[in-house]
């Protein structure tokens, strides 16, 4: 086996099985469910004794705030707990020397408990309505055009740039580096409605133009507005390289996305939309430079 060193407690482990058209979904399903994690004999007692520290902590139910719905929920006192506990299992990284201080100044140190004045309960909780609205923005360093959004330098290796660490933290987690895979995500179609399973849309890519500029694959879908996949007995829940398009006359390819079917004739080129508003998610692994500083752009999303 291949050993992974993490520099923090918590890791996420995202494994991605590409499949070869629908009729690989059920060996696909074979593979995930013979999936499974286990320490390793030299390591399984210091599992057993992680979290010994806190005493609401253990291996198998880590402190970790997921979703911004929970982090909204938590106080001051809450929220930087919370965040003086993570600072001890997941340590700042040589390039945080000055955050680190600036939170010291506020009673924020890495496994101490954190006293706050009551004198500064006003001002901070207007500082955590501010620092929530500006994970909410999307930051300035992101690439947008035709409707969609990405990142391309910064995404996955964000030295000190912690708006976007927050941002993608709370909208988009997982997201890889420029040269891993990219991420375009779209909520919108061209005109800025929200997009809605009710209405068809069609992505019109140009001759030459699929598939889009990856060394890899791609790949398609559409999630809730909450990022949900459709109900798994759906036609397909993606459409990626591997399945056969038709092409216009011209060679150019349109893509439908809706809930309800299209015409019979369409039906290769359909992608399954969730009932209600959802989102676009059009995934390049790996892309090649032209995608990942904005060159390329996928097509804007267009109401029939």
């Amino acid at each position: 086996m291949t050993r992974v060193d993490a520099p923090t407690r918590y890791v996420w482990l995202s494994i991605r099985v590409r499949m070869n058209g629908q009729r690989d979904v059920r060996e696909a399903r074979k593979l995930q469910t013979a999936m499974n994690i286990e320490a390793s004999s030299a390591d399984k007692t210091s599992v057993t004794t992680a979290g010994s520290a806190w005493s609401n902590v253990t291996a198998s139910t880590p402190t970790v705030v997921t979703g911004g719905d929970q982090a909204d929920s938590l106080d001051a006192t809450a929220f930087f707990t919370r965040l003086a506990k993570a600072m001890q299992d997941n340590p700042p990284v040589p390039n945080d020397p000055h955050a680190v201080s600036l939170l010291a100044d506020l009673g924020v140190k890495a496994g101490e408990p954190v006293q706050f004045s009551p004198a500064d309960a006003d001002l901070l909780a207007s500082g955590l309505v501010g620092g929530r609205t500006r994970v909410d923005t999307v930051p300035s360093n992101a690439i947008s055009r035709n409707g969609w959004v990405w990142f391309g330098d910064g995404a996955g290796n964000y030295d000190t740039d912690y708006t976007l660490r927050g941002f993608l933290a709370r909208r988009q987690s997982g997201t890889g580096t420029k040269d891993d895979d990219v991420k375009s995500v779209a909520f919108s179609d061209s005109d800025g409605h929200a997009l809605n399973g009710a209405n068809e849309y069609v992505l019109h890519f140009a001759p030459n133009q699929l598939p889009p500029p990856v060394r890899g694959f791609w790949t398609l879908t559409a999630y809730t507005k909450d990022g949900a996949l459709i109900d798994d007995k759906a036609l397909r829940l993606l459409l990626n390289d591997r399945d056969r398009l038709k092409k216009n006359c011209d060679g150019s390819v349109d893509i439908s996305v809706s809930a309800a079917a299209p015409a019979k004739a369409r039906v290769s080129n359909w992608l399954p939309a969730p009932d209600g508003d959802f989102q676009l998610v059009l995934r390049l692994y790996p892309p090649k430079p032209e995608a990942s500083n904005g060159t390329w752009a996928p097509p804007a999303i267009e109401r029939q």
